[in-house]
């Protein structure tokens, strides 16, 4: 049967929507292959890149480890601690610690499949500069360590000094040599200077007020007499009573001129007149360090006039108390007879007899009993001793007259 016009056109119409929709269902078929095959590619990118990405972490890793490996300490256990220990013990030493003591904490020390950990524990007496000293020494060294814990506890008797507690653990990796090296390079985690934390850190001491510098106590210029031996202590104090304080001169120093930078002592014996500038430098030992300056005038003048001599007081001769009493005549000999009124008692002397009386010392030459005198030599000199003389003392000065 043939259609009607209405009928083809709307077959038309029909075969047309169905076109359209097979077109439709096509295209979105094959968009929905090319989404799949674009999800696909993206998840192969991604497995690529995060493969990537594990190579290259592997090899960062790889090449970290290498580095750290030169930090390590030796993987042999004894060859670890031995070295370890005995780079504490020299760091202590050197960094000023009083009564060391070093103890291994061999059970406390972890250890797993990459490495091995070693603690010991320094205790001692230090001061407080030197803590510093000790822990820039300790961070600088290139090992794998860490400080677990440290106690500083000052000392009553010495405000100078703290004592310390220092527990430290160092690690030694599984794939170190089994007598690895120490790593001679600075570690690289403290930028400044051992001057500059000291510096930075001791400027806020909390143990102690500021430190206050040394004052002087002596005048700025001093008299030194030429060519005689001169000294002269220059003391300066400690205001704070606590610290010790040392000397330096830091001027030029005249010739022959010597100090003492313990004592702060000066000696000299100068040879020529003139003015002389020195500066000496009193620097203590406290929290930080203070110094102060003094500038003294060495004048060297002429030496001083000799005292005179002492007055010698007159002391009591015997002689003058002495005196001829007698000149006899024995049998075979003359003799001499003195008395000494001081304790009433005689004494007889003859020729070549020696006499000491007080002041009177001599030889007896000649006894005359005719003429009643004696003569006596003294030092070679010789003399009259009579009974007309008051004593022996005014017969000996009239001799030394005549």
């Amino acid at each position: 049967m043939a259609m009607s016009k209405r009928e083809q056109f709307l077959a038309i119409a029909v075969s047309g929507v169905v076109g359209l929709l097979s077109v439709q269902f096509v295209v979105n078929s094959v968009r929905s292959g090319l989404q799949a095959k674009q999800n696909q590619l993206k998840s192969l990118e991604d497995k690529i890149e995060t493969h990537d990405r594990k190579m290259t972490d592997s090899a960062l890793a790889t090449k970290r480890l290498n580095e750290l490996k030169s930090k390590s300490l030796p993987k042999n256990r004894e060859a670890a601690k031995n070295q370890y220990s005995a780079w504490l013990s020299e760091l202590a030493t050197q960094s000023g610690v009083q009564k060391v003591s070093l103890e291994d904490q061999q059970a406390a020390g972890l250890k797993s499949d990459a490495f091995s950990a070693y603690r010991f524990v320094l205790s001692g007496e230090i001061r407080l500069d030197n803590l510093i000293k000790l822990l820039h020494g300790y961070y600088n060294r290139d090992y794998l360590q860490r400080i677990r814990d440290l106690k500083i506890t000052q000392l009553r008797d010495n405000p100078e000094m703290v004592q310390i507690k220092l527990d430290t653990e160092a690690i030694a990796l599984a794939s170190a040599d089994l007598k690895q090296e120490p790593s001679l390079a600075a570690s690289g985690r403290v930028p400044q200077s051992l001057e500059e934390y000291q510096t930075s850190i001791l400027s806020r001491n909390p143990f102690a007020p500021p430190n206050r510098a040394p004052k002087f106590n002596v005048a700025s210029s001093v008299d030194v007499p030429r060519d005689s031996d001169w000294s002269l202590e220059v003391k300066a104090v400690d205001p704070d009573n606590r610290h010790t304080v040392k000397y330096t001169l830091v001027s030029e120093k005249p010739e022959g001129l010597n100090f003492d930078e313990t004592s702060g002592k000066f000696s000299w014996k100068p040879k020529a007149n003139g003015n002389f500038d020195v500066v000496v430098q009193a620097i203590d030992t406290g929290f930080p360090p203070q110094k102060s300056e003094h500038k003294l005038t060495l004048k060297v003048v002429d030496p001083p006039a000799p005292p005179p001599p002492p007055t010698v007081e007159p002391q009591f001769d015997v002689a003058s108390q002495s005196y001829v009493s007698a000149v006899l005549g024995g049998r075979d000999r003359n003799e001499l007879w003195i008395r000494s009124k001081t304790d009433n008692k005689y004494f007889v002397a003859v020729a070549g007899d020696q006499i000491a009386v007080g002041s009177v010392k001599g030889k007896i030459v000649e006894v005359n009993v005719e003429e009643q005198f004696a003569e006596l030599e003294t030092e070679g000199r010789r003399w009259i001793l009579s009974m007309d003389d008051p004593s022996l003392q005014a017969a000996y000065k009239r001799s030394l007259e005549n």
